[in-house]
């Protein structure tokens, strides 16, 4: 059967509770990925969908059924452009639009959520780009339950596991970008991404093949 990819983009810029400052490049984010990743010369996703400046429940809802009814050698994407926020425990969350920082468990949706969605998706190959502040800090949920020296690249390339690309570590910020180009202003992480597809900089070996190991050495 030929191989079947799937994307699903979720980005967060406006938020009802004021303690999250609006964002520009979410919504630039999204639509730079999506291009790349719908063009037949370069992503060739069968299906990329799009959602910006959604409730937590939506969201959740649209990551439960996209990872639910895969096969075993689809390719899914999910990306996560907006705020993230930890609670008093390390715990990630990513902020929707009505997302309460004081309500996270409620209102905001829970890396360890996600991680379980992921986890029970038939699709032995699945890839996460989180370009958040403390994106780092989604493995929370997984490194208790496994050795953090496993390498899932090697893993990947043999039709199975997760790859994550992130902008941050459990400890840090992600920057929006301060270039404006055709489509305003990008993440830092998001642009590197894009251009290094676009541009095929991120082609080390001169394959004309953009690998994900390839993809993260160029963003780095």
């Amino acid at each position: 059967m030929p191989e079947r990819k799937f994307a699903l983009l979720i980005a967060s810029s406006e938020y009802e509770d004021s303690y999250f400052r609006p964002l520009k490049a979410p919504a630039q984010d999204v639509e730079a990925l999506r291009r790349v990743l719908s063009d037949p010369a370069m992503g060739a996703f069968d299906s990329v969908s799009v959602h910006l400046n959604q409730p937590s429940q939506s969201l959740i809802l649209e990551i439960e059924e996209f990872f639910d009814h895969r096969k075993r050698d689809d390719l899914l994407l999910l990306y996560f452009s907006g705020h993230g926020i930890k609670d008093e425990q390390g715990r990630l969350y990513y902020a929707a639009r009505n997302t309460r920082h004081t309500r996270l468990v409620a209102t905001a949706i829970a890396a360890y959520q996600v991680n379980d969605l992921i986890g029970r998706s038939m699709s032995r190959r699945k890839v996460l780009l989180l370009d958040c502040c403390y994106s780092g800090a989604f493995s929370k949920a997984f490194l208790a339950k496994g050795d953090t020296s496993v390498g899932v690249m090697d893993e990947f390339r043999q039709g199975q596991g997760l790859v994550t690309l992130t902008a941050s570590d459990a400890f840090q910020y992600s920057y929006e970008g301060e270039e404006v180009g055709p489509a305003g202003v990008c993440s830092v992480f998001t642009r590197a991404l894009v251009e290094g597809i676009e541009t095929g900089k991120a082609d080390e070996d001169g394959d004309q093949l953009v690998g994900l190991d390839e993809l993260y050495h160029y963003a780095y």
